[in-house]
């Protein structure tokens, strides 16, 4: 992979889940930070990779494509930093190592409302 190519820069993060508090009620989970702004390639899904997408998850919409960590998963989700648009989160729906080359990872992701 050519460091040209991943011209975006995205934080990817993990949400723990609500917690039960002692008066019976939830609180919300903790961020914690798994990568801070690093450098990745955020692309909107189109033709082929669009309906191919859309089978494993009907809201996919996008896909990112960062250099290879061995601690991102699909429970996780990724904040785009947008120059132009601001701040995007992506839920991460699949995670892809598309050579089994452990070089890069591709991120299949729907963006979270």
């Amino acid at each position: 992979m050519r460091a040209g190519m991943l011209r975006d820069r995205v934080t990817v993060q993990t949400l723990t889940p609500e917690v039960k508090d002692t008066h019976g009620g939830f609180t919300d989970g903790a961020v914690s930070i798994i990568v801070a702004r690093v450098a990745a390639s955020v692309a909107p899904l189109a033709g082929r990779e669009l309906e191919r997408a859309v089978q494993i998850d009907p809201r996919a919409s996008h896909t990112v494509t960062l250099r290879f960590r061995p601690d991102i998963t699909v429970r996780q989700q990724v904040i785009f930093h947008d120059p132009d648009r601001g701040d995007r989160t992506f839920e991460v729906a699949q995670v892809i190592n598309p050579n089994s080359d452990r070089r890069e990872l591709q991120l299949l992701c729907k963006e979270a409302l």
